[in-house]
């Protein structure tokens, strides 16, 4: 067994998708390894040497001696925490583990690279039963690594000399809480990133419950938002948050009893208004009592424009998860705007229609799995026979999957879920008569079939939507399974799970059947794109990563600005302000009536008046619209 090997089985027990994303990568020729005069390796990348050429263990030791001269014997019981920034080729790192036997490291890396040649140089497998690897490119999923949470972490500089560092270390507390060290030649070869870096952790850290944020998330009393409005709590609950979650599933019961009450649809309809009033009353009632720190709500929860405006008075912020497709449900153009943050699992064509509806506060956020729940399963004998079959589809009956799967009716294909018509071609594929399947039994279906087909729904086409631009959660889901899905064509798709070897898509009935056929017949190329799917579904598409890219963006300061910068609270106000301009103000007087004006509703009206002469009001607005729009392009701006 190679160097390598026996480091990447060590990797395997501690983090598996991690230990897939090295064995996938390559080191760049830029990183050239030699040896010093002991015998160890060092590295060089570009021009920045991380190790001495001479005697880099003396060096690693010299470096944690100026953070620590004591030593844990010394000072007291060892910091309970210690974060590592830069990885290099482990040197300081282990020189540093070495110092504190009882302190728990966290490693933060952003090259994969750098582990890969590690690894490929170094035996890590002690180090890697005390030490937590974050290898992350983005700042913000780094600094968001539930590895990182609940800590206060205080930067361990160097001191001037030993003296002022051993009096100056005792009264800091040393020895004590979480603290960070820096290896100062990743952060010149990595300075921009831990810079950011830096900086998100901050975010992350600062709330007015200490370090916490208090959360309340809005559920739904019923549909498919309703398990991700619970996995979103637990996501929060492990990125170390306190969550208050109004689950308003207990009250659908007497929601639907409505209709029970009178026959007349008028009545009907005033009193679900009235029901779902009191519901939000209820949320309204619990940011008065519980004072959160933001307010999260899920589609279909029952928040009326009524019970926001109560909930902005109370100057909390709100953002809202859209996990539904904008072409479908269309009530997105009543919702958007009462929103501070309105995330989406579509964007392009959607974001243009939001902005074209006067919403510029929109973001992209995918739907995801839960590991603890989505997960490898052991099957007893007698649940893979009940519920396996070479074939298998989880979902509800629409339009598109009635029609699509006649052409499925010659396979050992089984059916699970809700509102199928047992009495067509397909009701004899239909398992347990169309009762609805439990989350954890969708689970065990997912293990128990060679071949889950995943097609999206559709009320309108015959087979997969031609231009879906959305993924749905069950794509994720079967990822972190481990189970192999053929999956219909999504623009978005690509950008998720690599084509081909994460992910198998399909065209059309006849791509469908024949990749069926191809795949029944190699079970090891199978199990080969479920590990890989599973291992990117790990790394990149948890909730917990979902949940901390979201806090990240509500609570930037990018994106204060932002928002600040794409409002105003009135035409009324702006004409007032204005009124010692005359140019300024006769052009802002085009806009009167206008509830809220955006830097890009005045540019479309400049730009409305081809052919007139500009005046130079206008100039300055286009102008302010070119930058404005460079600064979005180049992400400098938290929009």
């Amino acid at each position: 067994m190679t160097l390598f090997e026996k480091n990447l089985s060590a990797l395997r027990l501690s983090d598996p998708g991690l230990a897939e994303q090295v064995l996938d990568t390559t080191v760049p020729e830029d990183f050239a390894v030699a040896t010093d005069r002991e015998g160890l390796p060092g590295l060089r990348v570009g021009t920045v040497t991380l190790h001495s050429r001479y005697n880099a263990a003396a060096e690693a030791e010299a470096l944690v001696q100026s953070f620590a001269p004591h030593g844990a014997a010394e000072g007291g019981g060892g910091p309970k925490r210690m974060m590592v920034m830069g990885l290099g080729l482990c040197h300081h790192v282990r020189s540093l583990a070495d110092r504190f036997p009882d302190a728990r490291i966290v490693v933060v890396e952003p090259r994969v690279e750098m582990l890969r040649c590690a690894m490929e140089n170094v035996d890590m497998t002690g180090l890697l039963k005390r030490a937590e690897l974050v290898v992350e490119a983005d700042p913000a999923r780094a600094a968001g690594h539930p590895a990182l949470r609940s800590g206060s972490w205080i930067p361990l500089r160097p001191a001037a000399g030993e003296e002022a560092n051993n009096s100056e270390r005792e009264e800091d507390g040393i020895y004590e809480g979480e603290r960070i060290v820096e290896h100062p030649p990743s952060l010149r070869l990595w300075g921009d990133f831990y810079e950011r870096f830096r900086r998100h952790l901050e975010r992350s850290e600062v709330s007015t419950t200490g370090g916490k944020l208090k959360i309340l998330v809005v559920g739904p009393m019923y549909g498919g938002s309703l398990p991700i409005a619970r996995y979103c709590v637990e996501a929060f609950t492990a990125l170390g948050h306190e969550v208050i979650f109004a689950d308003h599933s207990p009250f659908y019961e007497p929601f639907g009893a409505i209709d029970e009450m009178t026959p007349n649809k008028q009545h009907q309809n005033q009193l679900r208004g009235m029901y779902s009033t009191f519901l939000g009353d209820g949320v309204v009632a619990r940011c008065i009592s519980e004072k959160p720190d933001l307010l999260f709500a899920l589609a279909q929860a029952p928040m009326l424009p009524e019970t926001l405006e109560k909930v902005r008075k109370l100057d909390i912020p709100t953002a809202y998860w859209f996990v539904e497709d904008y072409h479908q449900m269309t009530y997105w153009k009543e919702v958007a705007p009462l929103y501070d943050f309105f995330f989406t699992i579509q964007q392009g064509r959607f974001f243009e229609e939001l902005e074209a509806a006067g919403v510029y506060h929109h973001h992209y956020l995918p739907l995801a799995a839960d590991p603890a729940v989505h997960r490898p399963l052991d099957l007893e004998p007698e649940e893979r026979d009940e519920l396996g079959s070479d074939v298998s589809f989880v979902g509800a009956g629409y339009y598109n999957r009635t029609q699509f799967f006649l052409g499925l009716l010659d396979f050992d294909f089984k059916i699970w879920g809700t509102e199928w018509n047992l009495y067509t071609a397909l009701g004899g594929l239909v398992q347990r008569c169309g009762d609805r399947i439990s989350t954890e039994e969708c689970v065990k279906i997912f293990n128990a079939c060679p071949i889950n087909v995943n097609l999206h729904s559709s009320t309108y086409h015959r087979g997969g939507p031609p231009d879906g631009d959305f993924v749905n959660p069950r794509t994720f889901e079967l990822a972190a399974a481990g189970a192999f899905q053929l999956a219909d064509e999504r623009a978005e798709l690509p950008a998720l799970f690599e084509p081909g070897r994460e992910i198998i898509t399909f065209r059309d009935i006849d791509d469908l059947r024949a990749k069926i056929h191809y795949y029944l017949d190699r079970p090891d190329e199978r199990c080969a794109v479920a590990e890989a799917a599973r291992a990117r579904a790990l790394r990149d598409h948890t909730y917990t990563g979902r949940m901390a890219s979201m806090l990240d963006r509500v609570f930037s300061q990018d994106a204060r600005l932002a928002k600040r910068a794409e409002f105003h609270d009135g035409v009324a106000e702006l004409l007032a302000e204005s009124e010692g301009a005359p140019e300024l103000h006769a052009f802002l007087s085009r806009f009167q009536g206008h509830e809220k004006l955006a830097l890009t509703d005045v540019v479309r009206e400049i730009q409305s008046h081809k052919g007139e002469e500009m005046t130079e009001t206008e100039g300055i607005f286009l102008l302010m619209g070119e930058v404005w729009t460079w600064a979005k392009e180049k992400q400098c701006v938290g929009l």
